[in-house]
């Protein structure tokens, strides 16, 4: 057997099998049989077709990005063009109007954005050929028998063996599942987690928001009165709480670890983060929906400014 059928029977584990071929009458006959048989096992279906595809595809897309105004003037025509500089802060203005949806404040810059729209057109048409092989191998048969003096390399079928009742496959292991009470738990620490985030961010924002309205910092002097005083008694009620609760200053402030150490028992240290985002949950909201609103009204008096 030549080519790239013999190497790989070389490289089987049969070949030595095929090596164990007594020499003798009718020796070539049985050699010719094992390789049949050999081949058969091999390849069941060798197919190879030739294949032509053309796809045609007609797209629209809408690609959303948040930009600062600025960015919004420079992508409509720069900040030296009259028309894009009109462009740009009517799309601002529009923006704000449309609501939260459309613009938001980002903490990190400490500047409004807005949700600026790209639309692309894409005409795709594709012609071209693929050659594809197919081949597929049998379901694996059982062994053959060990060799006998009637059949050396054992030909002949072999008889079914009978199952054994006493021999049964491994229990495959099973995933450990949180029980009612661990997935409670295991909520209620997590709801305690997204409120010391919440709190971090908005207390940020709303202490800068107080600090430029009395200076008179970047538009924010024009902004609401009322509103920011709400926003100084909201913030106020967010600082009551964290002195009337020892857990709720110490979750705000350490690490989650090292709180959960200090606590101790598991189910205790969950029913405080329960308390904690039960209580400090609606006061976050209350400073997030005033600064939202004077994020707004910031932004409309820059746009008529301009």
């Amino acid at each position: 057997m030549q080519g790239t059928l013999g190497t790989r029977l070389r490289r089987s584990p049969q070949f030595t099998e095929y090596k164990n071929i007594p020499s003798g009458t009718g020796c070539n006959a049985l050699k010719q049989k094992f390789r049949a048989r050999f081949v058969k096992d091999e390849y069941k279906v060798i197919m190879a077709e030739k294949l032509r595809i053309e796809r045609y595809a007609e797209t629209n897309e809408e690609i959303g990005e948040w930009l600062p105004i600025p960015r919004v003037i420079v992508e409509e025509g720069g900040h030296n063009s009259p028309e894009a500089v009109r462009a740009g802060t009517t799309y601002a203005a529009t923006c704000v109007k449309m609501g939260h949806a459309w613009s938001s404040y980002n903490d990190m810059s400490e500047a409004v954005e807005v949700y600026y729209v790209r639309r692309k057109h894409r005409h795709v048409h594709e012609h071209c050929w693929m050659m594809k092989t197919i081949q597929t191998k049998p379901a694996e048969e059982p062994a053959p028998a060990s060799a006998s003096a009637s059949d050396p390399i054992g030909l002949t079928t072999p008889a079914p063996k009978r199952a054994n009742p006493n021999q049964g496959t491994p229990p495959t292991p099973q995933k450990k599942h949180k029980s009612a009470k661990q997935k409670a738990e295991y909520q209620q620490i997590k709801s305690a987690e997204n409120a010391k985030k919440t709190w971090s961010k908005a207390l940020q924002a709303a202490n800068h928001v107080v600090k430029a309205h009395m200076s008179d910092e970047d538009g924010w002097g024009d902004v609401s009165p009322k509103l920011v005083s709400r926003l100084s008694c909201a913030v106020e009620a967010v600082e009551q709480f964290c002195e009337n609760s020892s857990f709720a200053r110490q979750f705000l402030l350490a690490e989650s670890k090292a709180v959960r150490a200090s606590v101790g028992c598991t189910r205790l240290y969950a029913e405080n983060c329960a308390t904690l985002a039960n209580g400090l949950g609606p006061l976050l909201e209350t400073v997030q929906e005033l600064l939202k609103v004077l994020s707004q009204q910031q932004d409309t008096v820059k746009v008529l400014a301009a």
